[in-house]
């Protein structure tokens, strides 16, 4: 048989082979026995040097004998691993046994196989390797190796897009416990704020900056209290993150499901305002929950499913989401990550885009996503000048849902309508902009509910404004989407 590139033996036949050599063995020592005897009576050297050899080779050939023993074994031992299970095998010796099932006879060979097999490579050598080859690369490794390497260096295992999803959860633990730890060592050394003196309190002048001072000194200290309750509970609840990167305003992703099991996989990709700090609120946009709802929804429909909150780029705040360069800082992640999750394109991928985070989509799609349905919700412009501009799957299909009530339509171009978000204050005089009959374009492009942008328009029946999508009908539309029941979305016109 053949597997990974090795070539298996018959283990019955080793063991045959093992016998013979042990009776060969003997044989040649019963010979040596004899020659040592007439060496002694004859007094002949260069008997007594023949003797030593055949005693030398005899001893050689049992060596072989033995050798083959311990091989037929581990191969035995491994084809029985591989149909009962590893319970109880040091991770060295399964991964040992396991190899021999398909190592090379030659001892050299094997020998420099089973050390690539189960040497860890330099964690260097995956940084510039597409997801695919990254995951085509773990699948060689002994997987004592990758539970190493996740350990070892869990800032770049819990970020590598292509490598399997436990490893990538088993990193990120990691860094989440770190990181837990350093806010904890950062609390106990902040000084205990200390109460007013008489003097503070008597003079003006003194009184007004103590008190900043302390509650300054609150207000730090009670962040990172939220911060150390926040990542104990996510250690606590065992929550499944991709990626933990705390730096700034945070970069989180965070499975919902099975990933490993899932065939129907919906990423959720989030406009403005959301960071580390708001991640898991449901009152503060409720991003997370919204990935949340769409997995609890639409696994009550079926097993098979997955869905995941992507927090995978600095989601822009104020008047910067007028502009794109965060956009186009996250569409290339966007792309590494889609691909990774799915990088033998056996599952079916969706890719749910909402707000400011629909450019994100639409520039990823413009340059290529792995995605079967790209839905944008809520969309300001997704910098594609239509769907066909879109390069998904084979088959891809481009979706969008516009809720009545959504102020999103006045992102216009033109100078009396600037994008919403610029101004909150203005929100509501624009807001009176029909949205059903909204402007052909907005602030970041094409608007894609407009009938010559040539997505599919679905029914959003029973939300309304800008943040409910993921709620009542358009749940319900975006759960047949995900799961591929298209003749059962409800559409619109």
């Amino acid at each position: 048989m053949t597997a990974a590139g090795f070539v298996g033996a018959y283990p019955e036949g080793l063991g045959n082979l093992a016998r013979l050599s042990r009776e060969s063995s003997r044989h040649i020592r019963r010979v040596a026995v004899v020659v040592t005897g007439l060496a002694a009576r004859c007094g002949e050297a260069s008997a007594a040097e023949i003797a030593r050899h055949l005693h030398l080779a005899a001893e050689a050939v049992a060596e072989a004998a033995e050798s083959l023993e311990r091989r037929a074994g581990a191969i035995q031992t491994a084809q029985e691993v591989t149909t009962h299970g590893y319970v109880g095998q040091h991770r060295y010796l399964y991964g040992l046994t396991h190899f021999a099932t398909y190592a090379v006879f030659d001892r050299a060979s094997r020998s420099e196989s089973f050390s690539e097999w189960n040497g860890p490579p330099h964690i260097v050598a995956f940084l510039g390797m597409s997801p695919r080859q990254v995951e085509a690369a773990f699948s060689r490794l002994a997987p004592s190796v990758g539970t190493d390497l996740a350990d070892r260096y869990p800032g770049i295992v819990g970020r590598l897009d292509g490598i399997p999803p436990q490893l990538r959860y088993r990193a990120n633990r990691v860094l989440i416990h770190r990181h837990l730890c350093e806010l904890e060592a950062e609390l106990s050394r902040l000084p205990e704020v200390k109460p007013l003196s008489w003097v503070d309190w008597i003079d003006p002048g003194r009184l007004v900056p103590a008190l900043r001072r302390r509650a300054d000194a609150d207000a730090a200290i009670e962040r990172l209290r939220r911060q150390v309750i926040e990542y104990r509970r996510w250690l606590d609840e065992g929550r499944q993150i991709l990626l933990f990167d705390p730096r700034g305003d945070g970069r989180l992703v965070e499975v919902f499901g099975d990933l490993d099991r899932a065939d129907r996989i919906a990423v959720v990709v989030p406009g403005i305002g959301n960071d580390k700090t708001n991640f898991s609120s449901a009152a503060d946009g409720g991003f997370r929950s919204n990935a949340a709802a769409l997995y609890e929804a639409a696994a009550a429909m079926g097993p098979g499913i997955a869905t995941i909150a992507w927090l995978g780029y600095d989601t822009p705040d104020g008047i910067d989401a007028g502009l794109r360069g965060a956009a186009e800082s996250g569409a290339p992640a966007l792309q590494r990550f889609v691909e990774g999750i799915d990088p033998r394109a056996q599952t079916q991928v969706t890719v749910v885009a909402h707000s400011y985070g629909s450019l994100v989509a639409g520039l990823a799609a413009a340059e290529g996503l792995a995605a079967d349905d790209l839905v944008f919700v809520g969309s300001p412009g997704t910098g594609l000048d239509g769907a066909t501009d879109a390069r998904l799957r084979p088959g891809g299909r481009v979706w969008v849902g516009l809720a009545a009530g959504d102020p999103i339509v006045a992102a216009s171009v033109s100078v009396e309508s600037p994008p919403w978000w610029v101004t909150a204050a203005c929100i509501p005089p624009w807001s009176s902009v029909g949205v059903c009959n909204g402007p052909q374009e907005l602030w970041h492009g094409a608007n894609p509910a407009d009938d010559d942008f040539g997505a599919v328009r679905f029914s959003t029946e029973g939300t309304s404004g800008h943040s409910g999508y993921f709620e009542a009908g358009s749940l319900e539309n975006l759960v047949r989407i995900m799961q591929g029941r298209y003749v059962d979305v409800d559409l619109v016109g």
